[in-house]
């Protein structure tokens, strides 16, 4: 299986999964400013990182005047449930780095 370079190391960046796990919740209305003080990311990553997730459906943005709402998709959700789960089987260190069980 040939995985796309772009979205694979989007996804292995812990910024970005606390980005997605974030937009899980959805009695929260999500703007740019407000997902990158979530993740801990600047505006200017997090635009970034939008826009990739964006071309590839894994969020929609949604213009509202000068705002921009970001909606995951139902492809968005998927890859958040799995990073979740994956995250509860692994650690996390200090200065937030996963670690994979050897077992």
């Amino acid at each position: 299986m040939k995985i796309k370079q772009e979205l694979t190391e989007v996804f292995l960046h812990i910024k970005t999964v606390k980005m997605l796990i974030a937009l899980k919740e959805e009695d929260t209305e999500w703007y740019i400013s407000k997902l990158a003080k979530e993740s801990g990311s600047t505006y200017v990553y997090t635009k970034q990182i939008l826009n990739i997730l964006t071309k590839e459906k894994v969020v929609k943005v949604i213009e509202e005047g000068r705002m921009k709402k970001i909606i995951p998709t139902k492809k968005g959700l998927e890859i958040a449930n799995l990073l979740e789960e994956t995250i509860k089987k692994c650690k996390i260190s200090e200065n937030n780095e996963i670690i994979l069980p050897l077992e």
